[in-house]
């Protein structure tokens, strides 16, 4: 049987894991907070993040790097200023054969690396793969209909991926132009955060539909500048993610500039001279 490993038990983490187990996988949570593992498996669900959503007992849950190594596939969901740290705890211990598939959304500040490039430095010999997708975690790990789009180089490899994650309530659809996944996974962040100044400032529906229209051809402009492929800004990754996270404040970056605006908004005026 194929076995997932996901490393993260955050919202993000459990739903992906989930939705492994519903796809028949053999899945294991991986945590570096032993805190974190002992609290879900006492309780079956983390209920800092995700209350409510029950974790079956056939999920393995732990804080052993060495076991969450194991996976056929390895799905990161390690934000991404941890990610290249977690990167070097795995690296002694993970199979040339295994598939390490980034899951988290961003860029590495220190270095202004795309996650797939820190896979690259941390681990030469791995092929990076890329999923993204307009996902709310508590949808996915409620089993409501989602989908997805997973990235790697080579269309075989892509396409054995995408059919070990899919089931019957999560579609994920195969994609090699794995950088304009993480592009646009990435930088969709700032035109959320946009939208919600937008929102928060009462500036109206125009304004934002205004503002995200130009912001989508930048971002394309800038993606087709770094070699990606149009389509995929067209795809679940692209315009799909930016359509979720720019029009509900479930979104953390749509809520983050929505709730700096009002603040803004509230502040007492400066005196006039």
């Amino acid at each position: 049987m194929t076995t997932v490993t996901v490393l993260g038990a955050g919202a993000w983490g459990i739903g992906l894991a989930l939705t492994a187990a519903r796809a028949g996988r053999e899945v294991t949570i991986w945590s570096p907070f032993p805190e974190e593992i002992d609290g879900i498996k006492k309780t079956r669900e983390n209920t800092r993040v995700l209350p409510g959503i029950h974790v079956p007992k056939e999920i393995k849950l732990t804080s052993d790097i060495v076991e969450a190594a194991q996976g056929n596939i390895i799905l990161s969901v390690t934000p991404a200023q941890t990610f290249r740290s977690v990167l070097k705890q795995l690296k002694p211990h993970i199979s040339d054969e295994s598939y390490l598939v980034s899951c988290a959304k961003g860029i590495e500040m220190s270095s202004n690396s795309f996650l797939t490039q820190v896979v690259q430095e941390e681990l030469p010999s791995f092929t990076p793969c890329v999923l993204a997708g307009p996902n709310f975690a508590r949808d996915v790990a409620m089993n409501l209909p989602a989908g997805a789009v997973i990235a790697h180089e080579q269309i075989e490899q892509s396409q054995w991926l995408a059919s070990s994650l899919t089931h019957e309530n999560f579609k994920v659809y195969p994609l090699t132009d794995v950088n304009g996944v993480e592009i646009s996974s990435a930088l969709k962040n700032v035109l959320a955060i946009g939208c919600g100044l937008i929102t928060g400032a009462d500036l109206g529906e125009n304004a934002r539909a205004l503002y995200l229209t130009f912001g989508i051809q930048e971002l394309i402009e800038f993606g087709q500048l770094l070699s990606s492929e149009l389509e995929t800004f067209l795809s679940p990754a692209g315009l799909g993610d930016i359509v979720l996270t720019c029009m509900s404040l479930t979104s953390r970056n749509m809520k983050y500039g929505y709730d700096f605006a009002k603040a803004q908004a509230s502040k007492t005026p400066l005196p006039k001279d």
